[in-house]
């Protein structure tokens, strides 16, 4: 990164003029004033500060070597599509040797791959909109029109009557969207030649009107079992820990019985009354840990496969089948992993 700031630090002091010694008229001379002001800057890294310079030295005086730093802050900054269009106009003046205007072409064929093209196809005159923003002029479009990468919303009106497209602008591609308008003639009807400026990528995409969703909903039939499934295990798991804490009160009471007894208290045929309650304290609390493990156990797999088959992704299969076994039941999570 070092190395390619010290590249573009040095192409800059390339581009500056060597000499100011001939006389100037003022216009003439602030901008070379604020040419050398947004080296400086760019030197410093203030890429805000020299952009703001450089545009006021073209302002005053247009030169492609303050063009072309212009469009190497911006680019620096973050702003693609407006470095590219000042890259442009800077080959479009002649104050670029042939040395420069090299190093210029290379500036503008990195700033075309990072941004995205579109070629509308769409009823002559119609007016368009790229999210929003009017586009300049009116189909049809002689040059593709250049954006960030990533989606867009186009919208082409003629009159009363409009269409719609979302686009999808792959940086460094070529991209050809259709905006038929109904009653307003078909796309492309114009015989006018496309000129597309830039280097252009060899993939060329087509995107038309905004088609159906082809993805499916969040909230399909498999997420909504698998949300049931987790309820009922959340559920089924509390009645466990319910029976858990039945089967230690029995165990307890159990104890508290038996804690006064001889062992042969209750073998005999006479057997005092605490034998009859620590007999039924017994038979409840086996009772309750038998329904305990069930609850817990049904309730933790209900839980994991209806997790499963929430959190799996659309892509995949999932099929959720009874399974009874000689010493077992409980489902079965079958699919695609």
């Amino acid at each position: 990164m070092r190395a390619r700031h010290a590249l573009a630090v040095l192409a800059i002091l390339v581009a500056s003029p060597v000499s100011v010694a001939r006389a100037q008229d003022p216009s003439a001379a602030a901008a070379q004033a604020r040419f050398n002001e947004g080296v400086l800057a760019y030197e410093r890294r203030d890429f805000d500060r020299a952009r703001v310079l450089f545009l006021q030295s073209v302002a005053l005086q247009p030169r492609g070597s303050a063009f072309r730093n212009l469009g190497l802050c911006e680019m620096q900054l973050g702003r693609p599509v407006e470095a590219l269009g000042h890259l442009r106009a800077a080959l479009h003046l002649p104050d670029l040797d042939p040395t420069r205007r090299g190093v210029t072409q290379n500036d503008l064929r990195e700033a075309y791959a990072a941004t995205g093209h579109l070629v509308i196809e769409t009823a002559d005159g119609a007016a368009l909109a790229v999210d929003g923003t009017p586009v300049e002029g009116s189909a049809p479009f002689r040059e593709p029109i250049d954006v960030t990468a990533g989606a867009h919303v186009l919208e082409a009106k003629v009159g009363e009557k409009k269409s719609l497209a979302t686009v999808d602008a792959r940086a460094g591609v070529l991209v050809v969207a259709s905006l038929p308008i109904e009653g307003a003639g078909s796309p492309g009807s114009s015989t006018a030649p496309l000129v597309a400026s830039g280097p252009l990528s060899d993939t060329l995409l087509t995107v038309g009107p905004p088609a159906a969703p082809t993805s499916p909903p969040f909230w399909i039939a498999r997420r909504t079992v698998g949300l049931g499934l987790v309820a009922v295990g959340i559920a089924s798991a509390a009645v466990g820990v319910y029976f858990y804490t039945q089967a230690s009160d029995a165990e307890d009471r159990n104890n508290a019985a038996r804690a006064g007894l001889q062992p042969s208290s209750c073998s005999g045929p006479s057997q005092p009354p605490a034998c009859a309650i620590a007999s039924d304290a017994r038979s409840t609390q086996q009772q309750d840990a038998v329904l305990n493990y069930v609850f817990l156990g049904a309730g933790g797999a209900a839980a994991v496969i209806g997790a499963a088959m929430f959190l799996w992704p659309s892509s995949r299969s999932v099929v959720v089948t009874p399974s009874v076994g000689a010493n077992s039941a409980g489902l079965r999570l079958q699919g695609e992993f």
